[in-house]
């Protein structure tokens, strides 16, 4: 977040003023007593105290301002023995690490890909749907993921042992590329129960961290992404775990398939990805999403993207009230993700979409999926451009505009021959609108939109045609 962002002005006499939206939200957040640290005058330092952390003591706090500047602070924790929880908040989420004797005990995160069930969906041990139910579950009993999925009998303590310490790695090395925000170590514990032993020690995992975060960099050269699709182009004699691999490569499955059919994590397949690239035994195609559930994910990434950028502008409860209203007045989206959320980061449970598509059968269930979610995702986005100040927005129209790019492709292979040909998505369009202005020097958007759906814009908005003004000389829409 740029500086300035979340400015407060402290008066003379002790008062606290916001001077915007993104401050008085933060403040807003934590309401209650605070008590002032000892710090410069150019620093000011506050604590909360009340609550689990108000006597705890706060070793280590300070900014993150490229990949691996933590990498410091992790070698003198494990170094040193401390015991206590590392605290690593930016953009993504806020992720924890809990240390004992310099051993790593525990790890949680809010990233939707690195949290738990993620991990557990990925190494093919529950599908969502088992992952939520034992969600629910656990939040009902007061017990763990874990201990709810055991109970269940989805998975036993045996094989959700070892995922448990990978989990904890994985979050690790998260922290170890974070390249932004703020950390914090207090002296204690956070996270309820342990890792089943053996414990690993910070050290190690640093250093296996850091070698990941640089062959990654290596491995991105051949293997773009994880959503890219490996094609066999030739055939020699491969033995062990690459034969496995290419066995599983049909032109169809991405890596990300490819790795959960296997087991296997990221940085393991994409490793082996490489040395088949290499023998120039596959070659690397675009995303191409396949199946209702893989076609949601596409969405999905969309729209934590947006949501994420208007919670840290402090607008993202207006992004969710006008997205429910557009919901409630569109019956067939409303069906069509009901049960489904939104989730907290705006997102979808793919395999409940994918039931409620198949609940009601139709020539082209795909064709009227991506045609749903379109409309949906298209006014989001309409939304959250104009819900940002002008630079946010261009950035956001940017990466949605690259991370919806493979819906074309994907459309094209699963809608019906049959079908006409889709135009396309209404959110790039609608991204690429947003580019350039029109000749009244207006930028516009068009999307089909049903009904009375203007009313579902925020107040400010519910204009008759659907423009966004060009940056006026009094600046953008933050600073008026």
């Amino acid at each position: 977040m740029a500086k300035g962002r979340r400015q407060v002005r402290i008066q003379e006499g002790g008062g606290i003023t916001a001077l915007s939206k993104a401050a008085q939200h933060m403040l807003g957040a934590r309401p209650g007593v605070w008590s002032l640290e000892d710090s410069t005058p150019d620093v000011l330092l506050l604590r909360r105290a009340e609550g689990p952390l108000a006597d705890a003591e706060l070793r280590l706090a300070g900014q993150i301002t490229i990949a691996g500047s933590l990498c410091d602070v992790l070698a003198l924790i494990g170094q040193s023995g401390w015991t206590g929880s590392l605290v690593v908040t930016n953009d993504d989420g806020t992720r924890t690490v809990e240390f004992d004797a310099g051993r790593v005990t525990g790890a949680t995160s809010t990233v939707r890909l690195e949290r738990f069930g993620e991990l557990v969906y990925r190494f093919g041990l529950a599908s969502h749907e088992q992952i939520d139910g034992a969600r629910r579950a656990a939040a009902i009993t007061g017990t763990s993921l874990a201990e709810a999925l055991i109970e269940q009998d989805v998975a036993d303590e045996e094989s959700l042992a070892p995922i448990q310490r990978r989990h904890a790695e994985e979050v690790f090395f998260a922290v170890v590329r974070a390249k932004g925000g703020a950390f914090y170590f207090f002296d204690r514990k956070m996270i309820e129960g342990a890792l089943p032993r053996p414990h690993p020690t910070a050290i190690e995992l640093l250093m296996e961290g850091a070698r990941r975060m640089d062959e990654m960099l290596s491995f991105r050269r051949h293997v773009p992404s994880e959503r890219h699709v490996p094609e066999v182009i030739g055939v020699p004699p491969m033995a062990g775990d690459l034969q496995q691999v290419l066995g599983e490569c049909d032109g169809k499955r991405s890596v990300a398939d490819i790795g959960r059919r296997l087991g296997i994590l990221e940085y393991e397949i994409t490793q082996l990805m490489v040395r088949l690239v290499e023998a120039g035994v596959v070659a690397m195609r675009g995303p191409r999403p396949r199946g209702p559930e893989a076609i949601t994910e596409l969405f999905n990434a969309a729209l934590a993207a947006m949501h994420s950028a208007c919670d840290r502008a402090a607008v993202g409860t207006e992004l969710r009230e006008a997205l429910a209203r557009f919901v409630s007045g569109a019956p067939t989206v409303a069906t069509l993700v009901s049960g489904a959320g939104p989730q907290d980061d705006g997102t979808f449970v793919p395999a409940r979409v994918a039931k409620n598509l198949l609940a009601r059968p139709t020539n082209e269930p795909v064709a009227r999926l991506v045609k749903n979610l379109e409309e949906y995702v298209g006014f989001a986005l309409f939304l959250a451009t104009s819900l940002l100040p002008r630079e946010d927005s261009v950035a956001l129209k940017t990466e949605v505009g690259e991370l919806l790019r493979p819906l074309d492709r994907a459309s094209h292979s699963l809608v019906p021959a049959s079908a006409p040909p889709r135009r396309k998505s209404a959110a790039i369009a609608a991204a690429a609108a947003l580019r350039s202005p029109d000749v009244s020097g207006e930028f516009r958007i068009s999307f089909s939109m049903p009904p009375g759906k203007v009313n579902s814009l925020p107040p400010s908005k519910a204009v008759g045609q659907n423009t966004v003004p060009p940056p006026s000389s009094k600046g953008s829409r933050a600073r008026r």
